[in-house]
């Protein structure tokens, strides 16, 4: 169980580092930064009974600013955001297998180094091109049942156009182009 724990972490973790900067890099000179507005990167993995999902967008799409919130009414925005983003019943819904959720990470582009959120007095407002992470871990009772993930983040998320999905289940790989019209992944 560790050996595939093991696997699967390093697999996604190339996945998350790859599939961006061919995403994004377009010859826009800073790969590693650089963000298309609308468009979402969701890339995951399904080794035995543990699925894994890992979602990069733009702060823009999500919240509509990219910038640390400054007043009440953006500290407000952003806490709504992290909860709908916390329960993934907002994010997907998994169409057979039996899985249940193990964990949900979302990251904080304003952390500070010190892990303090609040020290924001010495940091510029200025918009930046933020972007987040959520990372969602799954275990599957039955996987071989596993047949479908409906993406729901256009319905959640009014400024999702686009998420470039990829994934692994299993031994065999996809990639799909989502939108509002297509937002259904088969995995059979």
């Amino acid at each position: 169980m560790m050996k595939v724990q093991s696997k699967m972490k390093q697999i996604i973790a190339i996945l998350c580092y790859l599939i961006p900067i061919a995403s994004y890099s377009g010859g826009h000179g800073h790969e590693a930064e650089a963000h298309v507005h609308g468009v979402a990167s969701m890339n995951w993995i399904l080794e035995g009974t543990e699925l894994s999902i890992v979602l990069q967008s733009p702060m823009m799409d999500l919240l509509g600013f990219e910038y640390r919130p400054k007043n009440n009414d953006e500290k407000l925005l952003f806490a709504a955001m992290t909860d709908k983003l916390k329960n993934p019943t907002k994010v997907i819904e998994l169409i057979g297998g039996e899985c249940r959720l193990i964990s949900a990470n979302i990251s904080n582009p304003f952390r500070e180094e010190t892990g303090h959120e609040e020290e924001s007095s010495t940091l510029s407002h200025e918009p930046s091109h933020s972007g987040i992470t959520a990372k969602y871990d799954f275990l599957c009772q039955q996987p071989s049942q596993f047949q479908a993930m409906n993406v729901k983040l256009f319905n959640t998320f009014s400024d999702f156009k686009v998420i470039n999905a990829q994934w692994i289940a299993n031994g065999k790989q996809g990639g799909a182009e989502l939108n509002q019209h297509q937002h259904l992944i088969k995995v059979r």
